[in-house]
């Protein structure tokens, strides 16, 4: 067996929507597309999926913008501060 280390960064942008969009009934790509207004072709191919992903995550870093928060620090930081472990799924 050979043993993989993970030393990328990354943005679990499902946890992001969840502490930065309110008001939705769910956190699915449709449902976010339709709240950025965010235009949905191809749905379920991988490709344009990423695409609409690519294009919401913007919307949502803008929103960030907007509440002053400006690097990953401080969006961990705002995450944590919304989030209420106990309610997480596992």
């Amino acid at each position: 067996m050979h043993d993989k280390y993970f030393v990328f960064c990354y943005i679990d942008t499902l946890e992001l929507s969840r502490s930065l969009v309110n008001g939705v009934k769910n956190y699915k790509l449709d449902t976010l597309t339709k709240h950025f207004n965010v235009k949905l072709e191809n749905h379920h191919r991988a490709c344009d999926d990423a695409e609409m992903l690519a294009k919401i995550f913007e919307c949502m870093c803008q929103k960030l913008k907007k509440e002053g928060i400006a690097n990953i620090s401080d969006m961990i930081l705002s995450m944590s501060e919304k989030t209420d472990p106990k309610k997480l799924r596992p």
